[in-house]
């Protein structure tokens, strides 16, 4: 038999008077509550007891903002690539490589199309521009794109990764084809957004009451207000441009073919083919030959200083109004026609005609526009100020 000591017996008394045993759950001093249940806040035991209420509990499925299993923001902490910003600030959550981080300070991140974002003086956002006569827009190295210009025709543009946009002669419609060849376009007139065809295309331009595409079958599919055009050619076609009313296309041999309102212009006589890089402006068209000089035709309503071409190499042709440009092989931009505003020195890497105004986008992706500012169609997104991507966000 073991003896207790004085000692054990005073520590035995006073584990009974707090009403505890030396073992076994603790014994509760309140009849109406459960034992296993710690009705007093002011105690042990409330920051880590499984269903207290207290807000400084930290146990799961704790409705307290602080806690990490909290609904209300564990979602918004989901960094699904790794790249530091969550995946609901990221305009790529499945890309680590483009992000809302600004490593370089230029206040561009690799989500706004700076594609050194460790080298502060080299800015690479831009890759294409169009031009309306009204609004501009920007293809972004992201995919993204950014718009400008005079307000009721700016309309934001979808958070949708392009290959290429279209920005139609009268503002109206912008369309786009995504990475996988679908059309997508946005703006204020009723009979082209929203009921772009289906399917896989490989070009798009607008006009202002209508829109039209080749698909990857190389056939003419227009869709809006085409009543009396006549849109079946009996060949392969390659390329689509469109004016306000009017449009031509291309076929795989190089050959062109123009339709629309005005009945003397598809009747005009294109030069022959092949040609390449068609473009249209109001009753009249251009297109690069064998030599990649411009090689225009009108109908009788054109203004007929559109075929007074200048003589060089070129790249790209672009159209608005009544005038026409063309950027040379060495990214030089050379106009005539109407009166568009005099572009600056080269070199570009793209550009557009806007008409009373233009861009291009510089070797290294800046993009600068000239002419009349009206509405603010001449300035376009700078380093600074958020893309409307970013704004929607």
């Amino acid at each position: 038999m073991m003896l207790i000591g004085s000692r054990q017996v005073w520590f035995v008394a006073l584990l009974l008077a707090a009403g505890l045993t030396a073992c076994g759950p603790p014994q509760d001093d309140d009849d109406t509550t459960p034992a296993n249940v710690d009705d007093d806040d002011s105690g042990p035991g409330d920051d880590d007891t499984v269903g207290d209420d207290d807000s400084g509990d930290d146990e799961p499925g704790d409705d307290d903002d602080d806690d990490t299993g909290d609904d209300d923001d564990s979602s918004q902490l989901v960094d699904g690539d790794g790249d530091g910003t969550p995946d609901i600030e990221d305009c790529d959550p499945a890309d680590p490589a483009l992000n809302e981080v600004d490593a370089d300070g230029d206040l561009w991140s690799t989500c706004d199309g700076d594609c050194d974002d460790l080298d502060a003086s080299f800015l690479c956002q831009w890759t294409q521009v169009s031009l309306g006569g009204a609004t501009g827009c920007a293809l972004a190295t992201t995919g993204r794109v950014a718009c400008w210009g005079s307000s009721p025709y700016l309309v934001p543009p979808p958070l949708t990764i392009f290959t290429t946009i279209a920005t139609s002669d009268g503002s109206t419609n912008v369309c786009g084809l995504t990475t996988v060849g679908a059309i997508e376009c946005w703006g204020t007139d009723a009979s082209v957004p929203g009921a772009e065809p289906a399917g896989t295309f490989v070009d798009v331009d607008g006009g202002v009451i209508a829109a039209c595409a080749i698909s990857d079958t190389a056939d003419l599919v227009c869709w809006g207000v085409t009543a009396g055009w006549m849109l079946s050619f009996g060949t392969p076609l390659a390329e689509v441009a469109m004016a306000t009313r009017q449009g031509c296309v291309l076929t795989t041999g190089g050959d062109a073919f123009c339709f629309g309102d005005d009945e003397d212009f598809p009747a005009a006589s294109p030069p022959a083919g092949p040609l390449s890089g068609i473009d249209v402006g109001e009753h009249f068209a251009c297109a690069l030959n064998t030599n990649a000089s411009p090689a225009c035709w009108r109908s009788a309503a054109a203004n007929p200083n559109v075929l007074q071409t200048p003589t060089g190499s070129y790249v790209k042709l672009s159209l608005q109004s009544s005038s026409a440009c063309a950027l040379s092989t060495v990214g030089e931009i050379d106009c005539w026609g109407g009166p568009p505003p005099t572009p600056p020195v080269g070199p570009f890497d793209d550009f557009s005609n806007g008409g009373n105004y233009g861009g291009g986008i510089r070797p290294g992706g800046t993009l600068e526009c000239w002419g009349a500012n009206n509405a603010g169609r001449a300035s376009p997104p700078t380093p600074g100020i958020a893309p409307q991507w970013k704004q929607q966000r």
